[in-house]
């Protein structure tokens, strides 16, 4: 699958090739040496865990649009300064991938990032890790949503959406939230003489992008906040466990979602601002005409389970249920066919 920055890529550069497909001049294209290729950055710093992980990539890129691949970057020198305090340099334990096993990250200390690749210098805007805001209250309500099927035609097709209510901390100013969700399901083979039960993880909010601003709420809270939408199918039929995530970010990380997320809801419209180049908080100290895609996250997150049972959608049948039987060699006989299922039961199960 590829990253949420060469998506970004794809959809500038898409825009472009439309507008471009308007002239009547034949365009030729030329592929840049991989080596050429924009630097993708994405770095976190935790503060549950006090750990950073940094990931470095190149998009290789046809010289009118990505081409849609990403080459790790091994041999960049990647350093983490806590603003007047421990300063690490972290190590590369795998191609691309920097990380360091000494504890860092403390509420409301700043904290910067410099890279050393590909003979060019990067570093961060300093951020200031924020303070935790946690669940107090989750629930979902059900109803029906319209969507663009895998035709391209648009579909109705209820949805339950996940919901959360708490009250934020300074009254919601300086406040910046994200959410990530993932779910297992549960999957009953045919009842037979063998019948097992497997547990199957996904992830559900790949093509869901929620941030709040804090300010922007009435009283500083969120009251029924909506903010991951599932379809009701039969993977919710026996028992389906939701773990939610509910992200502290800073302004800057929620400034760089939010001009993803004005590119992805273009409409195609002439009249639209055209696409622009989207900058995270990491930037070239020297070249700044140099592209880059990146990211230094400075988060705190606070997680819950929620769970829904087919009785609460009205979707009691699973999909091994019912008439005609399932064909032979389907999951229906033997769910490990599924792909990440196991027979170990999670704990909120």
């Amino acid at each position: 699958m590829q990253s949420i920055y060469m998506r970004i890529l794809a959809i500038i550069s898409g825009i472009g090739l439309l507008i471009m497909g308007a002239c009547i001049d034949i365009i030729e294209l030329e592929t840049e040496n991989k080596a050429d290729g924009i630097i993708i950055v994405d770095a976190n710093l935790e503060l549950s865990s006090r750990s950073a992980t940094v990931q470095i990539r190149q998009a290789a890129a046809f010289s009118a649009g990505p081409d849609g691949v990403e080459l790790p970057v091994g041999g960049a020198r990647v350093r983490l300064e806590e603003i007047g305090g421990t300063e690490l340099t972290l190590i590369e334990t795998e191609t691309g991938i920097y990380k360091t096993d000494d504890a860092i990250g403390e509420a409301g200390k700043s904290y910067q990032l410099f890279i050393e690749v590909n003979g060019e210098s990067y570093e961060s805007k300093i951020e200031v890790m924020p303070e935790r805001v946690p669940f107090d209250f989750i629930d979902h309500v059900q109803r029906l949503e319209s969507f663009n099927n895998s035709q391209g035609n648009i579909e109705t097709q209820e949805v339950v959406a996940i919901r959360s209510t708490t009250d934020l901390p300074n009254n919601g100013e300086g406040i910046f939230l994200r959410y990530r969700a993932s779910g297992v399901y549960q999957f009953n083979e045919r009842v037979s003489i063998n019948d097992k039960i497997c547990y199957v993880p996904e992830r559900i909010d790949n093509n869901q992008l929620t941030i709040i601003n804090g300010s922007s709420l009435n009283n500083g809270a969120l009251n029924q906040q909506e903010f991951l939408l599932k379809r009701v199918d039969s993977r919710l039929a026996k028992r389906y466990c939701f773990t939610l995530v509910q992200i502290s970010i800073t302004e800057n990380e929620y400034n760089f979602w939010t001009a993803i997320e004005d590119e992805f809801d273009r409409t195609g419209d002439i009249f639209e601002t055209p696409p622009a180049k989207i900058n995270g908080n990491i930037l070239n100290t020297v070249n700044t005409k140099n592209d880059i895609i990146g990211l230094f996250s400075v988060t705190v997150a606070d997680s819950a389970k929620y769970v829904i049972t087919g009785s609460d959608v009205g979707f009691s049948r699973g999909p091994c249920e019912g008439f005609p039987p399932p064909a032979q060699g389907s999951p229906c006989y033997n769910c490990l066919l599924i792909q990440n299922s196991s027979y170990q039961e999670p704990d909120c199960f």
